[in-house]
């Protein structure tokens, strides 16, 4: 990661700004110098800078190797797709995913909106996913927080190369703290869910989604209009959008 928490002023800290404030490794007298840990801004956890003198290798900050679960450097391609909702409301579960896909075109936006440049076939595809998964069956899940839970699905990668100037990096969808799965998510408190967009480049031949490579880390700002759950005059989309999504759905109302 290229950047991390200063432990006391929660300071964000890039490599050079950390040995600005704790030096370098070694000290003018060739011995190791003591050096606070900084946190990982995702979940909390210590985490320490290294490759400072490589010549191949960005410097970086790494978790500890005794550290506990970090999305950042535990995430596999199902650590948040285990979706089984406890003590499922089949009604509830059905009115949520009908009113959302009754309103499909406000998620679609703000989808649109949060990831920009995004892909109507990735937003279909979370969905048939969400609908295999049975999503819709978390009890207290309003149709607002859907969003929040269909982003952390799938892996963004970066665009076609006729389109790579838009978009060079890939980014996933991480619940901040050390969330491990969508179901330890909705134990929290309301006031304690939020979202984070973390950034990856991928140099090379790279096509993975490595810890030494995330870039960048963003809190998601959801619209506040989206937010209150109130949907009335569906938005403009794009025609091809809204005849993809009436062949793919064809059963679902609003479609």
């Amino acid at each position: 990661m290229r950047t991390a928490l200063h432990r006391i002023t929660r300071q964000v800290l890039t490599a050079a700004r950390y040995e600005e404030i704790y030096g370098k490794p070694i000290d003018g007298a060739g011995n190791e110098r003591h050096r606070d840990y900084a946190l990982c801004d995702i979940c909390d956890q210590d985490v320490y800078l290294r490759a400072e003198h490589s010549q191949h290798r960005i410097p970086n900050f790494s978790h500890l190797g005794n550290s506990s679960f970090c999305p950042a450097k535990d995430f596999n391609a199902e650590a948040y797709r285990r979706l089984n909702p406890v003590d499922a409301d089949p009604q509830a579960a059905l009115a949520l995913k009908n009113a959302f896909f009754k309103t499909w075109k406000f998620h679609w936006v703000e989808f649109n909106r949060i990831i920009k440049y995004a892909s109507i076939y990735d937003f279909s595809k979370i969905l048939k996913y969400a609908n295999r998964h049975g999503m819709w069956g978390y009890r207290g899940m309003r149709i607002q927080d859907v969003l929040a839970v269909l982003l952390t699905l799938m892996d963004f990668m970066p665009l076609p190369k006729d389109k790579r100037y838009l978009r060079d990096y890939g980014f996933r969808f991480f619940y901040k703290g050390s969330v491990s799965n969508t179901n330890e998510y909705w134990n929290l408190p309301e006031s304690r869910r939020s979202l984070m967009q973390v950034k990856y480049e991928f140099p090379g031949k790279t096509r993975t989604f490595q810890e030494v490579n995330i870039s960048s880390k963003n809190d998601v700002i959801f619209d506040p209009g989206y937010l209150t759950g109130v949907y009335a005059e569906q938005p403009p989309v794009n025609s091809f959008v809204q005849d993809f999504m009436a062949k793919e759905f064809p059963n679902l109302s609003g479609l």
